[in-house]
């Protein structure tokens, strides 16, 4: 019983000691990571620059359409640390109030961030906003104790000072209307993208597929072909007419009597010959060749009714002949 005391005793003990080694080494730590720090309180002001009345104040009396000028300080004061990448930014905001109000942030490296503001009241009750004026900042630091311009980063990420030594200040002027005209977010510009020149296909020619021209037919002189129809057409005819006149022949047979009988007509028969129809050459023009055939017909047609009417013509002469001899006679 008595060990188990003597050992929560110890145990005790041994968590005091921690407690009491923590609770003194905190503030060191907490010092080592941030050993400097800023000025605080009414670091930012501001002044009318349109009355000119030059005094840094907090708050600020403004009419709609007047120039404020913002002051921040940045100011060193731990003595023995110098403060690194000391930076400076603002904010101005566009939104409409009877009472707009402006920040600005001090930062550092080894130092703690401190904030202030600083109030304006718009003359009349209207609702104003700000407007930053670009081209308008101005630093005083230890380098440069006259005034520098500088550019407007206090308004956008920051305007990184430098280092501060411990004691040392800079200050950052900029200005800003006051205006219900909310300036407008400058839009970035977009580069147009470049768009493909297309070029046009070309349809291909299409060639029209010409037809396999016809094999030539040796071809003769059509005016040898129709004096040859002609010439074969003629002789038929003449074949015609000779078989006529051979079968009109009169052969008259006188008898010695005083009596005269009738004449007797001997009529040889003879087979008409016909020419034989010549196979028409394989010519290029079978269209005036079949014209010149179907006048064929025609000129049969023709020569036959010819035939019948001399063939009658012929019997009439022999007749009126042998009726002529008789009446002679008598």
């Amino acid at each position: 019983m008595k060990f188990t005391k003597k050992i929560i005793s110890k145990q005790v003990a041994v968590l005091s000691v921690i407690a009491l080694v923590v609770a003194f080494l905190f503030p060191i730590l907490a010092k080592a990571q941030n050993p400097a720090s800023f000025l605080g309180g009414n670091i930012m002001t501001g002044t009318n620059n349109t009355s000119g009345d030059g005094t840094w104040i907090d708050p600020v009396s403004a009419s709609p359409g007047e120039v404020i000028e913002f002051r921040v300080v940045a100011q060193n004061q731990t003595p023995g640390v110098t403060i690194n990448n000391v930076k400076v930014s603002a904010n101005l905001p566009a939104e409409r109030s009877v009472s707009p109000t402006a920040s600005a942030t001090v930062t550092g490296d080894n130092a703690s961030a401190v904030t202030d503001t600083v109030v304006v009241n718009v003359v009349g009750g209207s609702q104003q906003g700000f407007a930053y004026i670009p081209g308008h900042g101005r630093l005083f630091s230890p380098g440069c104790p006259s005034g520098c311009d500088v550019g407007d980063e206090v308004v956008s990420g920051g305007l990184n000072v430098g280092s501060l030594g411990p004691g040392e200040s800079t200050q950052v002027l900029f200005k800003a209307y006051v205006t219900n005209i909310v300036s407008a977010t400058p839009t970035p510009t977009i580069s147009p993208t470049a768009t493909p020149t297309v070029v046009p296909t070309v349809p291909p020619t299409v060639v029209p597929t010409q037809p396999p021209s016809p094999t030539p037919q040796p071809q003769g002189n059509i005016t040898e072909l129709i004096n040859e129809l002609i010439n074969d057409i003629r002789n038929e005819n003449r074949n015609s007419q000779d078989q006529t006149q051979n079968n009109n022949q009169t052969v008259n047979v006188t008898q010695s009597t005083a009596a005269v009988s009738a004449p007797v007509v001997a009529q040889a028969a003879v087979k008409p010959i016909v020419a034989p129809v010549k196979e028409l050459p394989k010519t290029g023009l079978p269209l005036a060749v079949w014209a010149l055939a179907s006048l064929l017909p025609a000129g049969l047609g023709m020569k036959r009714i010819n035939k019948k009417t001399e063939q009658n013509n012929s019997s009439s002469n022999v007749n009126h002949v042998w009726r002529k001899r008789v009446f002679n006679q008598e």
